[in-house]
């Protein structure tokens, strides 16, 4: 008797087709889940019981999802999926933020127009515009993830009454001493007048004067006299006429030398550098002492000569290179600021958004910033305190727009 060998086999049975066919099931889930309300159904059910928010942290109107934002909702409805079936109640609302220049950028290239086509005024009108036309295209897209909540419900900034939510916010919290207004420096973007976020930042190759200066002691103390100089190394000269303070690490080793009739100051591990930098054809180390005993030294200032600087302890010097000696100026730089508030250092902003120097620079007033190099490099040449110069090639940020070199600066804002 013939038989089949497929009849000898006990196969699986089952109504699910040969091929997934997810381009068509997916509209077909989609409308299930909408008609039948399901996530509705899951806030009701859940109504009574203890409530777990996640806050859509909201992406910018402007323009097409992608992947990130694929990643960030994503993450968001496995977490708002899991807690409701865990009975909590999740009432998800989508967010968009609908302000910023951002936006404003989105907005003027679709146009093809620059900011100085429009006044001020239509160009936010436009921008408001548009961040709401981006609104519903990514509303629609997002509706295709599927994902758990009820796109309808949802918050926009731009909207009056959520305008209102935050400005009676910022009442109670300026009423209660909360706020107050200072500089912080951020990367800045002289060709595009704004600052910038991290992920708008590339690096480039770009060339900078690398200086050795040096400093001249005013009060001394029982390891460095007065008349006596601190070397430092730096590759943005012109921040030094913001200079108030020069930090030193704690517990390195630094080393007092003559050398051409003059005393510095470097650190032990460096001076073999420095020498051949500043072309020294000989030296003689008088004393070595850890940088803690240094501090509370004063120094003339390099530009402003009639102010002083003092020695502060820095947690980002390092040995890697230059003097071991670090030239603050604390609206230049993160590390700077944090350093110079904990230290009291003045805080000085002498350029400002177009990268152009300020009253406060003095005869440098009106000056380019980069183009201000050579000009402090010469005066400091003149005075004997410019002990070394030359032109380093190093990764440099640079606005991701323009592909101009961007700088850290001191900006308004509120804390």
């Amino acid at each position: 008797m013939s038989r089949e060998w497929k009849d000898t086999l006990l196969m699986p049975q089952t109504e699910f087709e040969m091929r997934a066919n997810l381009v068509e099931k997916q509209t077909k889930f989609r409308k299930f889940w909408q008609e039948n309300n399901i996530y509705e159904k899951s806030l009701e059910q859940n109504k009574d019981n203890t409530p777990f928010i996640v806050h859509d942290g909201p992406p910018y109107a402007n323009g097409s999802l992608h992947v990130g934002h694929a990643l960030n909702k994503i993450l968001k409805d496995i977490i708002i999926r899991n807690k409701a079936m865990n009975g909590f109640k999740v009432p998800f609302i989508y967010g968009w933020d609908t302000h910023g220049l951002p936006i404003e950028n989105k907005m003027l290239e679709s146009l093809k127009m620059s900011k100085d086509d429009l006044d001020p005024v239509e160009l936010r009108k436009k921008a408001a515009e548009y961040a709401l036309s981006q609104v519903e295209v990514q509303a629609k897209q997002f509706d295709e993830m599927n994902l758990f909540a009820n796109l309808n419900n949802r918050y926009i900034t731009l909207n009056k009454e959520f305008e209102v939510g935050q400005l009676e916010l910022l009442k109670k919290m300026l009423l209660e001493g909360h706020v107050y207004k200072g500089l912080k420096p951020v990367y800045w973007s002289p060709s595009s007048q704004s600052a910038l976020a991290e992920a708008e930042v590339e690096y480039q190759d770009h060339v900078s004067p690398q200086v050795i200066v040096s400093f001249k002691v005013t009060k001394g103390n029982s390891v460095v006299a007065e008349g006596d100089n601190l070397l430092i190394m730096t590759t943005t000269p012109w921040t030094l006429i913001a200079n108030s303070g020069v930090a030193v690490h704690k517990d390195f080793n630094y080393d007092l030398v003559e050398a051409n009739g003059k005393k510095y100051v470097v650190a032990s591990e460096l001076l073999e550098s420095v020498s051949q930098l500043a072309k020294w054809e000989s030296f003689n180390v008088l004393k070595t002492f850890q940088g803690k005993e240094l501090v509370g030294l004063e120094y003339q200032r390099p530009i402003k000569r009639d102010l002083v600087g003092k020695v502060i302890l820095g947690h980002h010097v390092t040995v890697d290179a230059g003097t071991g000696l670090v030239h603050m100026a604390p609206l230049f730089g993160e590390d700077d600021y944090l350093i110079g508030k904990e230290n009291d250092l003045d805080m000085i902003m002498h350029v400002d958004g177009n990268g152009n120097f300020t009253e406060e620079a003095g005869e440098y007033a009106g000056k380019f910033y980069a183009d201000a190099n050579k000009d402090i490099g010469m005066y400091l040449d003149g005075l004997g305190e410019l002990l070394s110069i030359k032109f380093l090639k190093h990764s440099y940020p640079h606005d991701w727009r323009t592909h101009k070199p961007v700088i850290y600066r001191g900006v308004p804002q509120w804390f």
